[in-house]
């Protein structure tokens, strides 16, 4: 995650520092969904926080790195919208 959204996940999403843990836990165990190309969406409760996040990564043309284009917290309306409009590709069912 660069330093830039960092700073914008915590002042205009108001995430605090402690919640930038959850990037990574929520790619290793969080649902993933393929919702736009070269997009995928992580949705993850936290027990820890009481919480949804949403962490989507774009794969850059070059298809070597990733980058974080959103991470925030979601309301379990989201989560639900997300849930019946996208495709999740994990865990399989």
């Amino acid at each position: 995650m660069a330093h830039e959204y960092a700073r914008k996940a915590l002042d205009k999403h108001g995430l605090e520092v402690p919640h930038l843990e959850i990037v990574g836990i929520a790619i290793r165990n969080g649902e993933a969904f393929h919702d736009r190309a070269r997009h995928m969406t992580f949705l993850y409760w936290s027990e820890q926080f009481q919480r949804w996040f949403q962490l989507t990564v774009k794969c850059c043309a070059e298809r070597r790195r990733l980058f974080v284009v959103t991470f925030h917290a979601l309301g379990s309306d989201d989560v639900k919208r997300k849930r019946k409009r996208f495709q999740r590709v994990w865990p399989l069912e």
